[in-house]
């Protein structure tokens, strides 16, 4: 039972690494495909403002023609497109910008919301997972919510990681904050795990490191207690 279980948490970390990987590699493409989609519209459109003029200008007669008022109607209908095109094409690398910045900021605020919320069940559980015994009814209910809370603080991290898509930067106080989540919910299964069938020093040993660890998270809630923009350093 016990090894099966310490399977369970060594395949779970397996996981976690994978789950990573496949969040970090799925970098958006929208903004190089707008920006591509800008200049063709531009180009096309310019082509579009010769051929019209070309042909109101030089259209077929062997003596020099202005054209009909239609014609040059349509030429400046297409000159005055191509222009707002092209003002279009100029402001879009600072319209992706601000777009990218609002981006990262709601990244930040759903990462620090699932951070509180996965904290706030650690608070919870903790007592809990420190007094609850093998023959309690309630022992696989609580083993499969920290199996799941595992999960969460995976994925927690593998999104933390995320934030170089906009050149979000954060300290090591913030990367270790959310690893500890992880470490505890580990060190939470090796409790529950080895509880009751150890020899008697064994428990206090796993418990007393739960515990600190429980320490060090309250310690990373007093340093997350300020205002995002001085966590973290968004680009300018």
């Amino acid at each position: 039972m016990g090894g099966r279980e310490v399977d369970s948490v060594q395949d779970m970390v397996s996981r976690g690494k994978v789950l990573e990987w496949d969040i970090l590699m799925g970098y958006p493409m929208e903004y190089k495909k707008l920006n591509s989609a800008l200049l063709l519209t531009v180009f096309i459109l310019f082509i579009t403002t010769i051929l019209v003029l070309i042909k109101v200008l030089f259209s077929g007669a062997k003596v020099f023609e202005w054209g009909s008022v239609s014609d040059w109607l349509s030429s400046l209908s297409t000159f005055f497109t191509l222009v707002v095109a092209w003002k279009a094409y100029k402001a879009a690398p600072q319209w992706i910008k601000q777009k990218q910045s609002e981006e990262g900021f709601n990244h930040i605020k759903t990462l620090m919301s699932e951070y509180d919320e996965i904290v706030s069940t650690i608070m919870r559980l903790h007592f809990e997972i420190l007094t609850i015994k093998r023959n309690d009814r309630q022992y696989n209910i609580l083993t499969d919510k920290i199996k799941h809370e595992t999960y969460r603080a995976f994925d927690l991290n593998a999104k933390l990681k995320s934030c170089a898509r906009w050149n979000i930067k954060y300290p090591n106080e913030v990367n270790n904050a959310f690893n500890r989540l992880t470490e505890y919910y580990e060190q939470s299964l090796f409790v529950l795990t080895f509880s009751g069938i150890s020899a008697p020093d064994q428990p206090d040993f796993l418990t007393d490191n739960l515990n600190i660890i429980k320490g060090q998270i309250e310690t990373d809630i007093l340093f997350f207690d300020k205002s995002i923009q001085n966590i973290f350093n968004f680009p300018m």
